[in-house]
């Protein structure tokens, strides 16, 4: 190979035997993940049809005895029957990484394949194409499989974050920004702020 702006590709026998145990390495790896991150999805959205059963059951045994339904369960029930196959926060990130590694596992499969049968050819030839598409694929499944970790955990920690924010949610905007200014103006002079006139309380929301 040349180098010099251009390279000039070459398929050779070590080079395929190189470029095969990297894509196996990364093919058992990606078809690790993508079974864990499925399996986690697959978790949730059972998870979410046993909630709505359990609900619907209580509204129905409630109905059927002549008793008004508990808002909670008509809430869980409705909440449950939206989110089943929604991209909520809770599944957004297994979702995404796992339609990733799905595609991933399926080009890398697809590109080892097109190596076995250069090397099984009588006559193979350089096929620089062959050379060019592998190095670039492997490549980039190499960064993929360094970087994935650290963006995961980013994408973790982001959702978790919003939903450690949604009680405060459930108070008016208003509310919100009071206790905020409160708690800026303590910070600045260290005094108790007064207290204020109490509000009637806000019936949790139904849209979660």
């Amino acid at each position: 190979m040349t180098y010099g702006g251009f390279m000039k590709w070459a398929m050779t026998d070590d080079y395929a035997s190189l470029v095969t145990t990297l894509i196996v390495t990364v093919l058992a790896v990606g078809t690790i993940q993508t079974y864990t991150l499925m399996r986690r999805l697959g978790e949730s959205q059972t998870e979410d049809v046993r909630k709505t059963v359990e609900a619907r059951l209580k509204v129905l045994d409630a109905m059927r005895r002549g008793r008004t339904p508990d808002p909670e369960d008509l809430r869980e029930a409705h909440v449950s029957t939206v989110s089943f196959l929604a991209l909520t926060p809770r599944n957004l990130s297994a979702y995404i990484a796992g339609v990733v590694w799905t595609l991933v596992v399926i080009v890398l499969g697809v590109q080892q394949i097109r190596i076995l049968m250069w090397a099984g050819s009588a006559d193979h030839t350089e096929n620089p194409d062959l050379a060019r598409d592998s190095f670039y694929l492997v490549s980039g499944a190499v960064v993929l499989l360094l970087v994935e970790g650290l963006v995961r955990a980013f994408v973790r920690t982001f959702v978790e974050q919003r939903e450690s924010l949604k009680p405060l949610r459930e108070y008016p905007r208003d509310e919100r920004a009071h206790m905020l200014a409160a708690v800026r103006e303590f910070h600045r002079t260290g005094e108790t702020p007064e207290p204020t006139a109490p509000t009637p309380p806000v019936p949790p929301r139904c849209d979660r």
